[in-house]
């Protein structure tokens, strides 16, 4: 039986790649080197750190990690917290769960005070059981570190979870944890290898019928 569900945050919890890919082009620009957004798709679910080195070797950019982070985190931060909304429906729906007895928890691969901004500004902070952004584990997706720490710290076995990915890393890396990943398929992943999942979903909701299908409700 399932008895706790993990969330990743960036394209799951919310729609945020948008903000994301536009934030990375204009990094990418300012420290001369071009970027689509089909490119960057190629690096969800990576950390940040690791994302970052990557694309300065790509983009051949004359700039180190720390200079592209203390550009680019506060231009992010600011579309976020200009842009995101508290978000009525996945209250009500993570409202439910937890009255259903379900531990809850967020996995995310940004960094912390990204993590709880979004959180914050969804109006969601107060859900979760556990929170772990990606500078507290060692090893980034598709290992399993983030998902089996956010399990631990929300006090449930790695076997009786869910976790709720939308890149092909995370949900390889829920696959290693030995939990039972679920893919959300939306338009920045649509073309994704998703087909490491257990399910694939359109919409958070529709997570109710897994539950029940898995003997939760």
């Amino acid at each position: 039986m399932i008895k706790g569900i993990i969330f990743d945050m960036d394209g799951v919890l919310y729609d945020s790649q948008r903000i994301h890919f536009r934030s990375e082009r204009m990094t990418v620009a300012h420290f001369g080197g071009r970027i689509t957004d089909a490119e960057l798709t190629e690096y969800l679910g990576w950390n940040e750190r690791a994302f970052w080195e990557d694309v300065i070797r790509r983009c051949k950019l004359k700039a180190t990690v720390a200079e592209i982070e203390r550009f680019e985190r506060p231009l992010v931060e600011k579309m976020m917290e200009r842009e995101i909304k508290r978000d009525r429906k996945l209250i009500g729906l993570l409202s439910r769960l937890r009255r259903m007895g379900l531990k809850l928890a967020v996995a995310s691969s940004s960094n912390g005070h990204l993590v709880s901004l979004v959180l914050r500004k969804l109006g969601i902070s107060d859900f979760f059981d556990a929170v772990v952004s990606g500078e507290m584990v060692e090893k980034s997706k598709p290992e399993p570190d983030i998902f089996l720490a956010a399990a631990k710290r929300a006090g449930i076995k790695p076997g009786d979870c869910i976790v709720v990915e939308d890149a092909p890393a995370g949900i390889e890396a829920a696959g290693r944890g030995r939990m039972h990943p679920v893919a959300l398929r939306g338009k920045v992943n649509g073309r994704l290898d998703l087909s490491k999942s257990e399910r694939e979903i359109k919409d958070l909701g529709e997570l109710l019928g897994i539950l029940e299908d898995m003997g939760t409700i």
